[in-house]
């Protein structure tokens, strides 16, 4: 017996819909909960530019995409199984919420990563 997870896909997304406004209306939303899940996007036939597998052991995956001039970042946290299985090199569909990180005094939007997979 094979178990294949299932993901629910609530919206299709664009590189272009990255952005601080769209995670300010996704907040609307909340609180988020078992009974009120953050939307997951599926953003589909994407190339990244460059990717890159960081963290103490090695253990995050980060991609970046550019789109009209302006990076997009996508993160994978504790899965590098996708590095070993997916041609980076072509197109990819992906899954996954929109987040907010702040650092440093910086405020940058990403794709927290649920699911990648080969676009065919």
């Amino acid at each position: 017996t094979v178990l294949i997870r299932k993901l629910r896909i609530n919206a299709i997304a664009s590189l272009n819909d990255i952005t601080e406004g769209t995670y300010i209306g996704i907040t609307l939303l909340s609180p988020f909960g078992m009974a009120n899940r953050k939307p997951v996007f599926a953003l589909i036939n994407l190339i990244a530019d460059k990717i890159k597998v960081f963290g103490k052991d090695n253990n995050h995956l980060k991609l970046f995409f550019v789109y009209q001039g302006k990076e997009v970042e996508a993160l994978a946290f504790n899965n590098t199984e996708f590095v070993k299985s997916i041609d980076f090199t072509k197109s990819i569909d992906i899954a996954g919420t929109i987040e907010r990180n702040e650092w440093n005094g910086k405020v940058s939007i990403f794709i927290k990563i649920d699911d990648i997979r080969q676009n065919n």
